[in-house]
């Protein structure tokens, strides 16, 4: 199948184990054309030494229309989402150790209209310099849905 740009789409994680992160660190799902034209969201620790569930549009190396939510414990295990449904897109993290669940849609970018060409993937980065830290993920699962 070849994607047109035009088809739905769903892109999942399931994050079983999450290294303690550093301010600002985040491990999520991400939605491009290329590294600087991007939309990302998932989990970020916060200063409060909570996760915090986000997304964010990320345009010339700065995060616009950021979004966050409640505090998700260091001990949870997460299931990121990623969707695109009518040309929307949104966001969902379930913290599937508590059964909660948080969600985000913002403002979809020119650069994401239309795109044939798109990239989807994993990202993380820790803002403390930890050469042994590992993240564990369950499953990496996507899906295009073809429109009749």
């Amino acid at each position: 199948m070849v994607f047109t740009g035009q088809q739905d789409f769903e892109v999942s994680s399931r994050l079983i184990s999450v290294p303690e992160l550093g301010a600002g660190g985040q491990i999520g799902l991400y939605v491009g054309v290329d590294s600087r034209h991007l939309m990302r969201g998932g989990i970020i620790m916060g200063e409060d030494n909570f996760y915090h569930a986000f997304m964010t549009n990320h345009i010339n190396g700065q995060d616009l229309d950021l979004q966050f939510s409640g505090a998700i414990p260091k001990t949870s295990n997460v299931k990121v989402t990623l969707q695109r449904v009518s040309g929307r897109y949104s966001l969902r993290v379930a913290n599937q150790s508590r059964g909660t669940l948080d969600g985000f849609s913002i403002r979809v970018p020119e650069f994401l209209m239309d795109q044939k060409n798109l990239h989807v993937g994993i990202y993380a980065y820790n803002s403390r310099p930890d050469p042994y830290a590992k993240i564990t993920l369950r499953d990496f699962k996507t899906s295009v849905w073809t429109n009749p």
